[in-house]
């Protein structure tokens, strides 16, 4: 959706509060993460009072966040997830400690605005620039949907023995892969940060699913021969960055910072494997919409 962000002076449900965020373990002082310019929202009551703070959902977010203002200081005490990255944080008791710096809200912009914003010549550039960006998104999530679909059947037909615990690294893998799918279907950051925190929840055999369609998916790389180009990876980056409404360089200094340029040729060389899988599969058309909901009542794993 495109707005604007207006500065108000205290926060009321759906507003965004931006700040210098700050966890620690509850017994010790040292910061296990330490991030300026964190972004939490307001819960606005879809979920009742749960809301996300630090990539972590919190349960009773609300009650502890309150209506803050700018230059207020809240502490927020949870349960670390039983899948987070760092092994020091999992099932542990955490506290949050949030510097609200200001409280945005965000307003619906002008059509003109928007125009404007877009760089294009009228009302009509915009139409058609929004159809074409549809038609794009449709067809990502359509290969998508084949994807977690092939991704499905192989973690159905291949066992093998998997490590007890998710390494760091290997948490970590599995949470980047799925941030980067996401953002490529053209999902919101908010969103993708939200679905990433509810992956953070996950139990312990969904993550192993994750870990063993990772190890299914190299497996078949190499048996297929499937190489990745830097022209793949630069075509990647700039669909993200479109998807994203940004620059296809200020996206890869983003992505060369976090070294997460890694991700996107592993992102690629996975759904190159998973469409050759495709190309041999029996093909039923059914829309998007009916297969998203027969992979919930299936609990089938988003890959993307």
């Amino acid at each position: 959706a495109e707005g604007e962000l207006e500065s108000q002076e205290k926060a009321v449900p759906g507003d965004y509060c931006i700040g210098h965020g700050v966890m620690k373990l509850k017994e010790g002082d040292e910061a296990v993460l330490d991030l300026e310019g964190a972004v939490i929202q307001i819960p606005a009551g879809d979920d009742g009072d749960k809301g996300m703070i630090l990539g972590i959902n919190v349960e009773d977010f609300a009650k502890q966040i309150g209506s803050p203002k700018p230059g207020d200081s809240v502490s927020v005490k949870t349960k670390g997830p039983k899948q987070h990255e760092d092994p020091r944080v999992r099932d542990a008791d955490i506290v949050i400690d949030f510097e609200i710096e200001r409280v945005e809200r965000i307003v619906p912009a002008s059509i003109d605005k928007i125009v404007q914003a877009s760089g294009l010549a009228d009302e009509d550039q915009l139409r058609e620039s929004l159809k074409l960006r549809l038609t794009q998104q449709a067809n990502i999530e359509q290969q998508s949907a084949m994807r977690r679909q092939v991704a499905k059947k192989l973690l159905d037909q291949v066992e093998f023995q998997l490590p007890e615990k998710l390494t760091h690294r290997q948490a970590e893998r599995n949470l980047q892969r799925t941030r980067l799918d996401l953002l490529h279907r053209g999902m919101e950051e908010m969103q993708v940060e939200q679905r990433i925190a509810e992956m953070r929840d996950n139990s312990d055999d969904q993550a192993a699913n994750e870990l063993k369609l990772f190890f299914v998916l190299s497996k078949a790389a190499e048996e297929f021969n499937v190489e990745v180009s830097q022209d793949e990876v630069s075509g990647r980056i700039a669909a993200i960055a479109s998807q994203r409404r940004m620059a296809p360089q200020d996206l890869a200094d983003q992505l060369m910072k976090q070294n997460q340029i890694g991700f996107i040729a592993q992102q690629i060389r996975e759904h190159k494997v998973m469409d050759r899988l495709v190309e041999k599969a029996k093909i039923e058309d059914v829309t998007v919409e009916e297969f998203n909901k027969q992979a919930d009542d299936q609990d089938a794993v988003e890959v993307g």
